[in-house]
């Protein structure tokens, strides 16, 4: 997980590998971000 220093797997990476919903999956930094904030309940949906 890379929530505590996501700015750095941004600028690392092209893709984030993560857990959602008790599977894994690969996403783009964007994406991942806009999941992370969605499921915290900072973005409009709750992923």
């Amino acid at each position: 997980s890379v929530e505590h220093n996501l700015d750095a797997a941004i600028s690392n990476s092209t893709l984030i590998y993560h857990m959602l919903g008790g599977h894994g999956h690969l996403c783009t930094p964007k994406r991942y971000a806009d999941e992370y904030l969605k499921g915290n309940g900072k973005g409009d949906n709750i992923v």
